[in-house]
């Protein structure tokens, strides 16, 4: 039940939350690439008004690869968002470690 809780919330980031081709992924993180990049801090700006921790950031080939910990209810999500825009490529549950 809390994972569900913690997608349905990733939902509202206006993108579809189930697991995707690397392809699929790829393509949603070049979407838009030829705008200039969010920052990281930007991007953890964005992350934390969603009621999410930021565990891990990392930027690598136009993507913003994450591992989030949701506050209320403390389940972990990775998560995959465009560097450009901001957007949610890809998420799925993960484990706390």
């Amino acid at each position: 039940m809390r994972k569900i809780i913690i997608l349905a919330t990733l939902a509202t980031l206006g993108a579809a939350i189930a697991p995707a081709a690397a392809d699929d992924v790829e393509r949603g993180c070049q979407q838009g690439a030829q705008v200039n990049p969010i920052s990281a801090d930007d991007m953890k700006a964005r992350i934390d008004k969603l009621g999410y921790d930021v565990r891990r950031l990392k930027n690598d080939d136009g993507c913003f690869k994450t591992t989030l910990i949701e506050r209320n209810s403390g389940g972990a999500v990775r998560a995959t968002f465009n560097a450009a825009t901001g957007e949610l490529v890809r998420a799925s549950p993960a484990s706390r470690g």
